[in-house]
């Protein structure tokens, strides 16, 4: 990636001269190929020296030659003896690109930077003749140096920007140990020439290598973070995808992981989770769970997560890592259901593995006490969940030092508390920590920046900064349409905060068009059926009760009740039929609001909401003389 290249200085300044005052590509868009350009600015006598000197490197295999053996080469002398005082040696010499230094006693020189090696050996080998084969490549593979065995990955690189991919090819067949030399040609091939040209030339005739490569360079795209190439990607695989090997399965788990519902389901369907490959296999169980866990399916995935956790016990014992990560997944499954304590079990059960083999320092036990302090978070256990997330920080700040992505997501957590804490200030505080080392380590647009601004949004609006806050929301959105694309659940939450937003500065209209917004994204990823959804349409239907269109406010709130049979929709319900008029409806709708709120664990008689259905229900049988018709509780 560009960004990582810049990191050297060097390539930092020869970035800038090369390209100043010119238009650079969209990230993603293309490949943007510095060390072609960077030859360019060369004249033909220094190119021609700069090729010589890699030629004889790649002769000897280390970018290192004496100075004397140099001095014997015809074509070489003349650079090396020239007086000329801007000569091509000198010159280069001079600006850093070729560098002579004395060891042992005897003078060598090299290049400075090893791209610009890496590229002139890559045009080198394409332009050698006979033309390389599978068989030169073996020979190289097995014999060849360090340095000649990078240079045919950069040959390959070269071929692929030129092109052609059939040698690319050919080697994924050849072999598995062809496989991790073929990912950054692949790689450079699907973003300069496309996803659709990609796919067709490596499944032309598809073998279990073809899916094995594709699986490589799936895990490529995400590790770089290009989402919206990705998905394409993965889209652009299923129509050959038969689900008949651990690693096209696994591509094929990993696109319906990001597909929407209902196409992502039927996908799902065609998975026979009998096939032999598969009851055998772990990781392809918890990938099953964790398609199953995005779609809100928490039992099914349940059942996925305990299958692979049989697996890794019966294989791998008690006390491995990989059981510790079963435990939490089964945990995360069981904290999205709201069984806080069920989670806090399993998520004990893996910090006690982890310090058990991996010792009290490790970022993986950083990783146990952030969750755990999660779910003391959601129980509304503040001090506990901080005492974890400190624990967290500590590890590590020691392990990773204090601008690492892990760093900040712990500061986040810390500052998310102190919100819940109702210390917006001190939340502020906290996020600001972790968006400074984001931006420095991640860049101004990635999706955990994203996520930062919105947490600002949120404690600015908890303050009554509506104007502030919908600010922070923009820049969340903008991030987020950027890299995620239009139809994803992280910028459905950011339309309904904005939405949110507009709501509380009392423009109904305005958080309306926002809400609307969300909940379509929402049905088109999640199904009808998640809770989401019906986050959604109470939205929704708030909005129009606002706007007085009770009617379209009741089919709102009926559509959310017939998923979620909390009181909140009936309380709803009942104040619409009463705008309506319509005063015995709302009463039997007030009561049953009543009766649900009781009824649940998550609230009970003595609870806040619970009383507030209970008032609005004493105030209008009061109000309609039936106050002796109300059950006897109330």
């Amino acid at each position: 990636a560009l960004y990582n290249q810049i990191n050297n200085p060097l390539i930092l300044r020869l970035f800038l001269e090369i390209y100043n005052g010119k238009t650079l590509p969209k990230k993603g868009a293309k490949h943007l190929h510095v060390w072609q350009d960077w030859l360019k600015t060369f004249n033909a006598e220094e190119q021609n020296f700069l090729k010589l000197v890699a030629n004889e490197i790649w002769l000897i295999g280390k970018n290192e030659l004496l100075l004397d053996d140099l001095l014997k080469k015809e074509k070489l002398k003349p650079y090396l003896t020239s007086d000329i005082i801007n000569g091509p040696y000198n010159r280069l010499k001079n600006n850093g690109w070729i560098s002579r230094y004395v060891k042992d006693l005897n003078g060598y020189i090299g290049f400075t930077v090893e791209g610009a090696l890496f590229y002139l050996l890559g045009t080198k080998l394409i332009n050698q003749i006979p033309e390389i084969n599978i068989d030169f490549i073996h020979t190289v593979l097995k014999n060849g140096s360090k340095l000649q065995k990078a240079a045919i990955e950069s040959f390959l690189c070269e071929k692929a920007l030129n092109g052609d991919l059939d040698l690319v090819t050919s080697l994924i067949d050849a072999g598995d140990e062809y496989i991790d030399l073929s990912i950054k040609p692949l790689l450079l091939y699907l973003k300069t020439f496309g996803i659709e040209l990609t796919v067709k030339k490596v499944l032309e005739n598809p073998s279990e290598n073809d899916w094995k490569a594709l699986l490589k360079l799936d895990e490529q795209l995400n590790e770089l973070q290009l989402h919206v190439l990705r998905k394409g990607f993965l889209i652009a695989l299923m129509p050959q995808n038969e689900f008949k090997t651990k690693e096209s399965l696994s591509l094929g788990l990993n696109a319906i992981a990001i597909l929407d519902k209902n196409e992502a389901i039927n996908y799902l369907n065609k998975v026979d989770t009998k096939a032999s490959f598969i009851l055998e296999d772990a990781d392809l169980f918890s990938q099953l769970g964790d398609c199953e866990q995005k779609f809100g399916n928490y039992d099914k995935s349940l059942e996925y997560y305990q299958m692979c956790l049989a697996i890794e016990l019966k294989t791998l014992g008690g006390e491995h890592p990989s059981v510790a990560t079963s435990y939490f997944k089964i945990g995360c499954t069981r904290d999205d259901k709201g069984e806080y304590d069920k989670a806090l079990e399993y998520y004990e059960k893996g910090l006690a593995i982890r310090l058990k083999t991996l010792g009290g320092e490790h970022p993986h036990v950083a990783d146990s006490y952030n969750n755990i302090g999660l779910i003391w978070d959601s129980k509304g256990e503040n001090e506990k969940a901080l005492e974890n997330y400190e624990k967290s920080l500590a590890i590590w700040l020691k392990t990773l030092g204090g601008e690492h992505p892990d760093v900040a997501s712990s500061y986040n957590n810390i500052g998310a508390t102190w919100y819940h804490k109702g210390e917006s200030d001190k939340a502020l505080e906290y996020y600001e920590k972790c968006l400074a080392i984001q931006l420095k380590t991640l860049g101004g647009e990635h999706p955990n920046v994203a996520l930062s601004y919105n947490n600002f949004g949120t404690a600015w609006k908890s303050k009554g900064e509506n104007d502030k806050a919908l600010e922070y929301y923009e820049k969340c959105l903008a991030i987020q349409l950027k890299t995620l694309g239009r139809v994803h659940p992280s910028v459905a939450l950011s339309y309904n905060n904005i939405g949110t937003a507009w709501k509380n500065k009392g423009e109904y209209d305005k958080a309306l068009e926002y809400h609307e917004k969300t909940l379509a994204i929402r049905l088109k990823t999640f199904g009808e059926d998640h809770t989401d959804v019906t986050t959604s349409l109470n939205n929704i239907g708030e909005c129009n009760y606002e706007l007085k269109r009770y009617s379209l406010a009741i089919d709102f709130f009926k559509k959310g009740f017939s998923t979620l049979k909390k009181g909140g929709f009936p309380l709803q319900i009942g104040r619409c039929y009463e705008a309506l008029d319509n005063k015995a409806l709302a009463l039997d709708f007030f009561i049953q609001s009543a009766e649900i709120r009781k009824a649940d664990p998550e609230c009970g008689l003595d609870n806040e909401l619970t009383k507030t259905s209970i008032e609005n229900t004493k105030r209008l049988a009061k109000e309609l003389g039936k106050e002796n018709e109300l059950p006897d509780w109330i």
